[in-house]
């Protein structure tokens, strides 16, 4: 299996260019709002869309992981995406009290 991860920025954060362009991608986040459901969508969409331009195939196998801030506020909106495959969760997952929520989210989308 092969996973990717989606670092997704909040809209306001996008620096404005001419013409169209795909959501950002970015290796490391940046202090501002943190991007919504429908951002992260958004951008896993695009990702799955390129994935499929080179194989359907390929766009079934890769897992395209969230990147950005995950906590137990927004896992199961961020987790229902029907893009998003998954959650890398940086601090959260360094305490019981917020990562507990988290894994609560995600096992009730996988029971549901």
């Amino acid at each position: 299996m092969i996973s990717l991860v989606c670092l997704v920025s909040h809209p306001a954060q996008r620096p404005r260019a001419p013409g169209p362009q795909p959501p950002p991608l970015r290796g490391l986040p940046e202090a501002g709002p943190a991007a919504t459901a429908a951002d992260a969508e958004e951008a896993h969409a695009f990702i799955r869309k390129l994935l499929a331009s080179a194989s359907e195939d390929l766009a079934a196998r890769v897992r395209v992981l969230y990147g950005g801030s995950v906590t137990g506020a927004n896992a199961r909106e961020l987790l229902a995406c029907p893009n998003v495959d998954g959650a890398l969760v940086g601090g959260a997952s360094l305490s019981v009290e917020k990562f507990e929520p988290i894994i609560g989210a995600a096992q009730a989308l996988t029971q549901s």
